[in-house]
């Protein structure tokens, strides 16, 4: 998981202590009266998952009381217009209903300490999943269910307005039951100085753009852009070429510094011709050529078909703007060197030459002028 981060607090939650001016919450803790804290199951760079139990649901009968509860950070740089910014985030995320991706059921505070309770997933994220694979590597056929479900929840999620913009293997979720849910939209906070990261970690570079992992993000978001559709189908195209052969396309290089240096990834082994194509369209780095959606995205990478993949060649031609389409010379084309001049033949030497190839052998041909009548025996 992400290098953890403790809740900053002045005052701690009940049932938290106190480190160092941080506050760590423990099993037992009962957030606004409702929710008991019974284990810690992950950490983020900038927040806590606890599993805990709905103490309403559970006194309903309800047949599964338990949830996730999300704890975030509240450092002490953050000032109320950002507080304000992720209780509404929050509760864009709350109406955010989509089989693939993970139900925000609410969000709340107590002191200090502000909380998401979110529908509580059993299975592993696919950064775990990924580690443990042979050649950290998926099968064709879970890796295309895997960009097929990712695909459609930031589908959905960019139709309602809202740009995952930190997409990374941490962030998806495989259930035990193989379907893939995204998780953790991070709303995130900033930091008062530079850290240095591991491939996995997230570093807040703009409080009200979000955050964004190095080795997941693209360019445009390493320069600090504000998010779009585009960043989520690049990081998408890193999480695919990664699931099918093992490595990042530009090995340790982030996407900014593959740019500055020119590299241009590699064609993973075993991927066929098309879907190498789609992957590269997903992985440009230049916003401007990259492919429009992660839907089409999905749809060359994971079913790809010729016709609809020249479609495809043809639309990004005509929609994209004239100085990101490819260069075609207008220098003349080069002349033909003309074949030597053959000396003319007669009609008759040529017929004489079509005689000689048809005669039998031994016979000479029999020839006549076109004024020359055929012999009685030959009418």
């Amino acid at each position: 998981m992400d290098k953890a981060a403790d809740i900053q607090s002045e005052q701690p939650a009940d049932g938290g202590r106190e480190t160092n001016g941080s506050v760590e919450l423990k099993a037992g803790t009962v957030l606004k009266d409702r929710f008991l804290l019974l284990k810690e199951i992950g950490k983020g760079g900038l927040s806590t998952v606890y599993k805990a139990r709905d103490l309403v649901a559970a006194k309903a009968g309800l047949a599964d009381p338990n949830v996730a509860i999300k704890t975030i950070r509240a450092a002490p740089n953050v000032d109320a217009d950002v507080i304000a910014l992720m209780h509404r985030e929050a509760r864009r995320l709350r109406d955010l209903v989509h089989p693939n991706i993970v139900r925000v059921y609410d969000m709340d505070r107590q002191g200090d300490v502000h909380f998401m309770v979110m529908e509580l997933l059993e299975g592993q994220t696919l950064a775990q999943l990924l580690r443990k694979a042979p050649d950290r590597r998926l099968p064709a056929a879970q890796l295309y269910r895997l960009i097929t479900d990712l695909a459609a929840a930031l589908g959905h999620a960019h139709a309602s307005g809202i740009i995952h913009a930190d997409l990374k293997p941490g962030n998806v979720f495989v259930q035990n039951n193989g379907i893939a849910k995204l998780i953790d939209f991070n709303i995130a906070f900033p930091i008062a100085r530079p850290i240095k990261t591991r491939e996995e970690d997230t570093v807040v570079i703009l409080a009200r753009f979000g955050a964004v992992t190095p080795a997941y993000a693209s360019p445009q978001r390493l320069t600090g852009a504000e998010p779009c559709e585009g960043d989520d189908v690049f990081s998408l195209a890193m999480i695919a070429y990664l699931a099918s052969c093992g490595a990042r396309p530009f090995g340790k290089m982030n996407a900014l510094e593959a740019q500055s240096d020119g590299q241009k990834p590699s064609r993973p082994e075993g991927l066929s011709f098309l879907r190498w194509q789609a992957l590269k369209a997903g992985l440009t780095l230049d916003d401007v050529g990259r492919t429009a959606s992660v839907r089409r995205f999905a749809e060359t990478f994971c079913t790809p078909d010729p016709l609809s993949f020249a479609r495809h060649l043809i639309s990004d031609y005509l929609n994209a703007p004239e100085e990101a389409r490819p260069q075609v010379s207008n220098a003349e084309p080069p002349q033909e060197t003309p074949e030597p001049a053959q000396a003319e033949v007669s009609q008759n030497e040529a017929g004489e030459d079509l005689l000689k190839d048809a005669a039998p052998p031994g016979q000479k041909p029999e020839t006549r002028t076109s004024g020359d009548q055929p012999s009685e025996a030959g009418k």
